[in-house]
């Protein structure tokens, strides 16, 4: 990205924060942060998981050019435990993880549990238009 594009995408996500935090609820405010990801990012999807009291995590909210893409990504869950603790390569990761990141057409996903949780964007896909 080049200056004038990283300031746009600056000024994005920090007026999707804000209009998150006017949100009277957690999938609502957390459904404004993904579709300024997938703005900002140009990615096909990106899907916000919470970790829930069973150690799951389902998929919160998602934001997607493609329905198909969207409602195969709203349906899908894993056990935290399945996310490497160390950085993987998208064979290693959960399946459902790996079912999304071939719909979209991204092959070339790595992700990882950190000790405050997820490594942002697990998931998020690629550009569009990028393989």
């Amino acid at each position: 990205m080049d200056e004038i594009s990283d300031h746009s995408a600056l000024e994005t996500l920090a007026a999707a924060g804000l209009r998150a935090a006017g949100e009277h609820g957690l999938v609502e405010a957390l459904q404004v942060v993904a579709d300024a990801v997938v703005e900002v990012t140009d990615a096909d999807a990106a899907a916000v998981r919470v970790v829930d009291a069973s150690g799951r995590l389902p998929v919160r909210t998602v934001a997607s050019r493609s329905e198909a893409l969207a409602a195969e990504l709203a349906g899908s869950t894993f056990s935290l435990q399945e996310l490497p603790a160390q950085e993987a390569s998208s064979d290693e990761l959960p399946a459902a993880v790996q079912r999304a990141a071939r719909r979209a057409r991204c092959p070339r996903l790595s992700a990882r549990r950190t000790p405050g949780g997820l490594r942002p964007a697990v998931g998020a896909g690629c550009p569009s238009g990028r393989s």
